[in-house]
Protein backbone atom coordinates (compact mmCIF):
# COMPACT_ATOMS: atom_id res chain seq x y z
CA UNK A 1 0.00 0.00 0.00
CA UNK A 2 1.60 3.29 -1.01
CA UNK A 3 0.91 5.81 1.51
CA UNK A 4 -0.75 8.23 -0.11
CA UNK A 5 -3.49 5.60 -0.68
CA UNK A 6 -3.23 5.21 3.25
CA UNK A 7 -3.54 9.10 3.86
CA UNK A 8 -6.58 8.85 1.79
CA UNK A 9 -8.35 6.46 4.04
CA UNK A 10 -7.09 8.14 7.08
CA UNK A 11 -8.35 11.71 5.55
CA UNK A 12 -11.86 10.11 4.67
CA UNK A 13 -12.30 8.77 7.59
CA UNK A 14 -11.28 11.85 9.94
CA UNK A 15 -13.67 13.94 7.42
CA UNK A 16 -17.01 12.02 8.58
CA UNK A 17 -15.74 11.76 11.87
CA UNK A 18 -14.03 15.04 12.32
CA UNK A 19 -14.50 17.95 10.29
CA UNK A 20 -11.53 20.31 10.35
CA UNK A 21 -8.71 19.43 9.04
CA UNK A 22 -8.11 21.00 5.85
CA UNK A 23 -6.78 18.83 2.53
CA UNK A 24 -3.74 21.23 3.06
CA UNK A 25 -2.80 19.75 6.81
CA UNK A 26 -3.37 16.48 5.45
CA UNK A 27 -0.92 17.46 2.61
CA UNK A 28 1.73 18.31 4.86
CA UNK A 29 1.17 15.66 7.31
CA UNK A 30 1.79 12.96 4.14
CA UNK A 31 5.08 15.30 2.91
CA UNK A 32 6.51 15.01 6.84
CA UNK A 33 5.77 11.25 6.65
CA UNK A 34 7.26 11.07 3.66
CA UNK A 35 10.52 13.05 4.79
CA UNK A 36 10.95 10.96 7.98
CA UNK A 37 10.57 7.79 5.89
CA UNK A 38 11.79 7.77 2.39
CA UNK A 39 11.10 4.83 0.39
CA UNK A 40 8.88 3.00 2.60
CA UNK A 41 5.96 1.52 1.87
CA UNK A 42 3.16 0.56 4.80
CA UNK A 43 2.83 -2.71 5.39
CA UNK A 44 -0.03 -3.76 7.95
CA UNK A 45 -0.29 -7.04 8.82
CA UNK A 46 -3.63 -9.32 9.28
CA UNK A 47 -4.85 -9.88 12.60
CA UNK A 48 -5.41 -13.40 12.47
CA UNK A 49 -6.51 -15.50 15.62
CA UNK A 50 -7.13 -19.15 15.62
CA UNK A 51 -10.75 -20.60 16.62
CA UNK A 52 -9.32 -21.78 19.63
CA UNK A 53 -8.12 -18.54 20.73
CA UNK A 54 -11.21 -17.11 20.04
CA UNK A 55 -13.20 -19.58 21.62
CA UNK A 56 -10.32 -19.47 24.64
CA UNK A 57 -11.63 -15.41 24.60
CA UNK A 58 -15.47 -16.32 24.25
CA UNK A 59 -15.31 -18.46 27.68
CA UNK A 60 -14.02 -15.41 29.62
CA UNK A 61 -17.26 -13.46 29.07
CA UNK A 62 -20.00 -16.70 28.61
CA UNK A 63 -20.72 -20.41 30.21
CA UNK A 64 -19.34 -22.89 28.17
CA UNK A 65 -22.22 -24.17 27.17
CA UNK A 66 -23.42 -21.54 24.98
CA UNK A 67 -19.48 -20.92 23.54
CA UNK A 68 -19.59 -24.92 22.45
CA UNK A 69 -23.18 -23.90 20.60
CA UNK A 70 -22.02 -20.57 19.11
CA UNK A 71 -18.99 -22.68 17.62
CA UNK A 72 -20.18 -25.30 16.96
CA UNK A 73 -18.44 -27.65 18.80
CA UNK A 74 -18.85 -29.55 21.86
CA UNK A 75 -18.88 -28.62 25.59
CA UNK A 76 -15.95 -30.88 26.00
CA UNK A 77 -14.13 -29.42 23.47
CA UNK A 78 -14.46 -26.21 24.71
CA UNK A 79 -13.43 -27.07 28.33
CA UNK A 80 -10.23 -28.97 26.70
CA UNK A 81 -9.09 -25.63 24.73
CA UNK A 82 -9.86 -24.08 28.32
CA UNK A 83 -7.62 -26.22 30.08
CA UNK A 84 -4.49 -25.81 27.60
CA UNK A 85 -5.02 -22.36 28.36
CA UNK A 86 -3.71 -22.51 31.97
CA UNK A 87 -0.79 -25.07 31.43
Amino acid sequence: MRLSELMQIVSQHAARECSGISPSVWAEIERAITTAFPGERVYIPHQVTSRKDAIAEATRKLPSAVVAKRFGVTPRWVNRIVREGRK
